[in-house]
């Protein structure tokens, strides 16, 4: 009796998360009063239906656990024993909460405001639900509808959809705590504590946790499928595999990735005879559940006819061209770029040389390791499968892509520290390590980064870029790494506020007007606007909203100055501010000198941080 109750006790939690995300979706999709009602009402009875289902589920988990005594003191045990876990979740919510507003720009600023407008054109039809919620046409309907659940909480206003970020980030970070539990048993929880607190503190978790993207989601996605498969709970990792394979096209890799980790770690992992070691692969569940998920992506690649939305017919062809770009290769420059962001961006280094520490002293003899915790098999496997399609798939050598197999290569290098060295050694190596990741998270000091990449301009220390040589100079996603870039929409911010005076929003500067003009307004390029910004008149800031309150912000570039010098005027513009952003290292004075025929030029002035510097000049017509 005692083992059916707790049967159902952890059906029922899993029931009551996994209802969790339809219902708020549904119930706030309601409330929010952000799109059409069309179908509303009939809809409504469907979100409070599951709404009480997730009451009742909730209920069910603590009358079953208040009834068995065994496991409730089990449970206050467990809640005393891992104050540590608690301490980390407050401190790396209290980090990331400075990051609960800050602007989306460039691929994450239009991921963003396709997820607003799939809130606003959803109409409770299932039509709508798989149109609208595929953002950027990549197959998110897994990603999408839970990051929603925050942006109809605060519709635009950023802070609501990062709060569901911060709520799964907090989660994940729990469920690396618990899979480096069953990695590292013999490791107390303290030190479990500190090993958590530095995976963290990885600078492409902590310092970009303010981008929204798919890619940052199925990071966090594929930990909670790997603490399901490890923990054996089944209906969490059927529901987590598929939000997986529906968050972006390497979903479906990774999930291939972990049915082979599960099928290699079940064959090999005992001395027994064939027969035996077949059957132990065909008796796991958790094999056919994820293995269930990347037969079900196949069969939505059917439905949609390709690969993805986002590509034409003719580019999701399988094509081998080392040449190319958006197609399969091997290309000796862009994996060279991936393998410097792979094993040096972010201290990195670091961890790649604690894990040959520990290969030498394995191979040595000096060190041995019995036998592979099945964590960590799965956790290569998933990194590995990620690692090479990443190596050989060539598009924009983006950091970000590289999120999931940064965390664990950490994990590994943990691992290291924990298995190989001295006890003494182990608390001293993994505090200092956290105490530089958590100084790179937000300001770029890692010296052998700063050698090999590329540097980029803020007056201040200088950022690094992230995309191949060949490739044309884009001071977008490319500078994406850590938390340093968003000193541009500080300064923005702050420039805006001291110069703008009523009427329209003026921005003059020197680089491209849709390309360099994006870090101002917006993507957009003529007719096609992806996205653009706004200025809250009140809030004082740059918003992906539109009020009474707003004004538009206008951008003007080198090419449309010139257009409009040439006919002897100055575009219209009444007023507005020059802003010349460091990256560009634009002559300041040669700029100056174009405009004085047309513009009554202020004094210098600078906005300055430590993160970076930025020259501004307010402008008004002759």
């Amino acid at each position: 009796m005692t083992k059916q109750r707790g049967f159902l006790r952890n059906l029922a939690g899993q029931c009551t998360i996994v209802l969790f995300f339809p219902a708020a979706f549904l119930m706030l999709a309601f409330l929010s009063g952000m799109g059409p009602r069309t179908h509303g009402i009939r809809h409504l009875g469907a979100a409070v239906l599951l709404a009480a289902a997730v009451v009742f589920m909730l209920f069910l988990w603590l009358f079953l656990l208040v009834r068995d005594k065994r496991s409730l003191e089990s449970l206050k045990s467990k809640i005393s024993r891992e104050r540590w876990l608690y301490g980390i979740l407050l401190l790396s919510g209290i980090l990331r909460s400075f990051s609960l507003n800050v602007m989306q720009r460039w691929d994450a600023g239009e991921y963003y405001y396709r997820l607003g407008t799939a809130c606003e054109n959803f109409d409770f039809t299932w039509e709508a639900f798989l149109e609208q919620f595929s953002l950027c046409g990549h197959p998110t309907l897994g990603f999408a509808p839970i990051y929603a659940i925050g942006d109809y909480l605060a519709p635009r206003r950023i802070w609501g959809m990062e709060l569901m970020n911060l709520a799964l980030t907090l989660a994940a970070i729990a469920c690396i705590y618990q899979i480096l539990k069953k990695i590292l048993p013999e490791a107390g929880d303290r030190r479990l504590g500190l090993y958590t607190l530095l995976v963290s503190f990885c600078p492409l978790f902590l310092g970009t946790f303010q981008q929204f993207n798919p890619d940052t989601g199925i990071a966090l996605f594929a930990i909670f499928v790997i603490h399901s498969c490890i923990y054996r709970q089944y209906l969490l990792l059927f529901f987590w595999s598929c939000v997986v394979v529906q968050t972006k096209e390497t979903g479906i890799v990774m999930q291939a990735g972990l049915v082979l980790g599960l099928v290699f770690y079940d064959f090999f992992t005992e001395k027994k005879a064939l027969k035996v070691r077949i059957k132990t692969v065909w008796n796991n569940p958790c094999t056919w559940i994820t293995g269930a998920s990347v037969l079900l992506q196949l069969g939505y690649m059917k439905l949609i006819g390709g690969l993805t939305k986002w590509a034409s017919p003719e580019q999701q062809q399988f094509r081998w061209d080392s040449d190319g770009m958006n197609c399969f290769g091997f290309r000796g420059e862009y994996i060279w770029t991936k393998w410097k962001q792979f094993f040096i961006l972010n201290f990195n280094w670091i961890y790649v040389l604690l894990i040959i520490l520990g290969i030498l002293l394995v191979i040595l003899g000096r060190k041995y390791i019995r036998r592979l915790p099945q964590g960590m098999v799965l956790l290569w496997s998933v990194s590995g499968s990620l690692f090479l399609f990443l190596n050989l798939y060539i598009t924009g050598a983006l950091a970000r892509y590289n999120l999931f197999c940064d965390l664990v290569l950490a994990i590994t290098a943990i691992a290291v520290i924990e298995k190989i060295l001295p006890e003494n050694f182990r608390h001293t190596t993994a505090a200092l390590c956290a105490g530089l990741m958590l100084l790179q998270s937000f300001l770029t000091v890692d010296p052998v980064s700063r050698l090999v990449f590329p540097h980029v301009k803020t007056g201040t220390v200088d950022m690094l870029y992230m995309q191949m040589p060949s490739e044309e100079l884009y001071y977008g996603d490319p500078i994406v790494y850590n938390y340093q870039y968003t000193f541009i929409d500080k300064a923005l911010d702050s420039i805006l506020a001291d110069t703008y005076q009523g009427g329209r929003l003026n921005i003059v500067h020197f680089g491209d007007t849709y390309e360099d003009g994006a870090h101002f307004g917006g993507n957009w390029y003529q007719d096609w606007i992806p996205y653009r910004i706004s200025w809250d008149k009140e809030a004082k800031k740059r918003v992906h909203y539109e009020n009474d309150d707003t004004v538009r912000i206008n951008a003007f570039g080198e090419e449309m100055l010139n257009e409009s010098f040439e006919n002897g005027t100055a575009v219209g513009i009444d007023t507005g501010v020059l802003i010349f952003l460091p990256q560009f290292e634009y002559p300041q004075e040669e700029c100056l000198d174009k405009l004085r025929p047309f513009f009554e030029i202020g004094d210098k002035k600078t906005w300055r941080s430590i993160w970076g510097c930025v020259d501004y000049y307010e402008l008004s017509e002759k």
